[in-house]
């Protein structure tokens, strides 16, 4: 159900989607298997932006996403971004891009995801929006927040943070 929610989520969006099948909530178990995905990804899509959730997420799945691109970045000299967004746990940003225009989209495609909200108003987030749009927008409207990086910055901020990064534990049977 959760995967079906993903993918209605996501063609609100606008966006494609990849499933690898590995564990929700468990992602960290599985490291080395985002780390060839991403790697495969970036190979075949090429792409000047890559966006991610930011190193301090408060979830762990977002974590291990985050440390396992920069695990896939160390492999490419790519010449791109990373653009680090929030989702459980504001970042320290320095990009703030005016959403207003699709406010009423992002509010349907997390209105999507019926089993989170299950377990608490997933709106709330929203509020995030708003008090970005004080940066920059005096208060007006709605705004998204990233912290923006160079492939390079992104590799060694992981490298920096690695006693933050509880997701580097040792994969199951090793």
């Amino acid at each position: 159900r959760r995967r079906a929610e993903l993918a209605q989520s996501a063609s609100l969006l606008g966006a494609g989607l990849e499933h690898l099948g590995l564990p929700d909530g468990r992602l960290h178990e599985h490291r080395a298997q985002l780390r060839t995905a991403f790697a495969a990804a970036l190979d075949r899509l090429r792409p000047d932006v890559v966006f991610a959730p930011w190193f301090g997420d408060g979830h762990r799945d977002h974590r291990a996403v985050a440390f396992a691109l920069a695990d896939a970045l160390r492999a490419t000299s790519a010449d791109l971004q990373v653009w680090g967004y929030e989702t459980w746990s504001a970042v320290p940003h320095n990009r703030i891009v005016p959403i207003e225009a699709v406010i009423d989209r992002k509010r349907a495609a997390v209105a999507a995801h019926e089993t989170g909200s299950l377990a608490f108003d997933l709106s709330a987030g929203l509020g995030l929006s708003r008090w970005h749009s004080m940066h920059g927008l005096l208060g007006e409207g709605h705004a998204e927040a990233f912290l923006a990086v160079e492939r390079t910055d992104h590799i060694d901020l992981a490298e920096e943070l690695v006693g933050f990064d509880d997701t580097a534990l040792p994969e199951a049977g090793s």
